[in-house]
């Protein structure tokens, strides 16, 4: 009978070190799921703010593209421009040289 209840005594002892073993497992269990919880909430906000600054970034990128076509389009017209002065300056120099060189005939 004593070794029954030494058997008794030592299985009881052993349940409740397993209970409680269990019931800790179960605590830690619950500590990470709720950590994991707050790391999923922040991944969902750095991804909403990675979309975020993606869209902004496009946006940009569409400025800019509208931007360099207008600069390319200043560039011609200053190229034009440009062109036109020298044509108009070349044509300034041939009358100024006619009109220099019909005074001096007559003088």
């Amino acid at each position: 009978m004593k070794l029954l209840n030494y058997c008794n005594f030592y299985a009881f002892t052993f349940f409740v070190t397993l209970f409680t073993e269990l019931n800790e497992i179960r605590q830690e269990m619950l500590r990470r799921e709720s950590q994991m919880s707050g790391s999923d909430a922040i991944i969902r906000q750095l991804r909403a703010h990675e979309e975020d600054l993606n869209e902004e970034l496009n946006a940009k990128n569409s400025q800019l593209a509208v931007l360099r076509v207008r600069l390319q389009e200043a560039d011609q017209q200053i190229k034009t421009k440009a062109q036109q002065l020298t044509e108009i300056q070349s044509e300034k120099d041939r009358y100024v040289h006619g009109i220099t060189f019909l005074l001096l005939r007559n003088v």
